[in-house]
C-alpha cells in the first residue's frame, strides 16, 4: 500500500470503509529540531512525515473545504489546552515573546518554530495561532514513560484507542473527544469518522513494560504531538497557492 509523503499530513483518523478489513494506519510528524534533542525522530531542516502501519483500522485523511479561519475557530473550540499553550488558538503576546527568544530553525513554510523548555510549538506566521505542540523524550526509563501517560490521562481522560502497547491516540471530532466505544462501534459497521485534532503519545517499547528489580529496565525514546490533521492539511494547500 502506497502512502503520499505530504508534509503536512501528519495525523489522519477516518475509515475508508472498502479497505477489506485490512488494519493500517499512517500517521506521524516528525519536526526537524536540534539533534541531541531530537534522535528518537527522524531529522531533516523542516517538517517531515514518517508513515507508521499500525494494527487498529484503516484510517485516512478527511478532505474538508472549511476556510482556513473556519478550521482554526473549529479546533480551538476544542480547547486542547496543553501547558499553556491551545492548539488553533492564537499565542498570547507573553507567548509570543517567547517563541521570538526562543526560535529554532527548520520550520515549514509560512511558521515559525520555538521552545518554552521542553515543550516545541509550531505557530502559523501570519495570525500566530498554534498549529503544533509536542515534546520529545530521550532514552527515558519504562517508569518515566508510564509517569507520562499517567498524565496524559489525567489532563485527556480516556483515550480513543491503542496500538501495539506502543501508542495511544486520544481524537477529537467537533463535538469534542470521540469515545473508545464510538470508535469501536465505527469501525464494526464500516462508518467514517472525521477527526478534527490527535492527541498521540509514541514510545519505542511497550508502554507498561514491567520493571524487573534484578535487571536495569530497557531504555526508550518517546513522544507526544498534539495537532490537527485537517488543519494542517488546509494551511498547507493555503500556503502553497500564495
Amino acid at each position: 500500500m502506497k502512502y503520499s509523503t505530504n508534509l503536512w499530513s501528519i495525523s489522519t483518523f477516518s475509515y475508508c470503509p472498502s479497505g477489506g478489513g485490512s488494519a493500517e494506519v499512517a500517521l506521524e510528524a516528525a519536526f526537524s529540531y536540534k539533534k541531541k534533542l531530537y534522535g528518537c525522530l527522524i531529522m531533516t531542516k523542516k517538517l517531515i512525515i514518517s508513515l507508521f502501519l499500525l494494527g487498529v483500522t484503516s484510517l485516512s485523511l478527511g478532505t474538508t473545504s472549511l476556510p482556513l479561519e473556519t478550521l482554526y475557530n473549529q479546533v480551538s473550540s476544542l480547547h486542547l489546552e496543553h501547558k499553556g499553550y491551545i492548539l488553533g488558538a492564537p499565542l498570547s503576546s507573553a507567548q509570543q515573546a517567547k517563541a521570538l527568544s526562543h526560535l529554532v530553525e527548520g520550520s515549514a513554510p509560512g511558521t515559525y518554530k520555538f521552545m518554552d523548555n521542553n515543550l516545541g510549538v509550531v505557530a502559523d506566521a501570519a495570525n500566530h495561532r498554534v498549529l503544533i505542540i509536542f515534546e520529545s523524550f530521550k532514552k527515558v526509563f519504562p517508569q518515566r514513560i508510564q509517569d507520562l501517560v499517567g498524565n496524559l490521562f489525567m489532563q485527556f481522560d480516556e483515550p480513543t484507542v491503542s496500538a501495539h502497547d506502543k501508542i495511544i491516540y486520544w481524537a477529537y471530532d467537533a463535538k469534542g473527544k470521540i469515545p473508545a466505544s464510538k470508535y469501536q462501534a465505527a469501525k464494526d459497521e464500516k462508518k467514517h469518522l472525521t477527526i478534527l485534532a490527535t492527541v498521540k503519545l509514541n514510545s519505542d517499547i511497550a508502554i507498561m513494560t514491567p520493571s524487573d528489580t534484578d535487571t536495569t529496565p530497557p531504555q526508550s525514546n518517546a513522544y507526544y504531538i498534539i495537532s490537527s490533521p485537517i488543519l494542517l492539511k488546509e494551511f498547507q494547500k493555503n500556503s502553497s497557492n500564495e
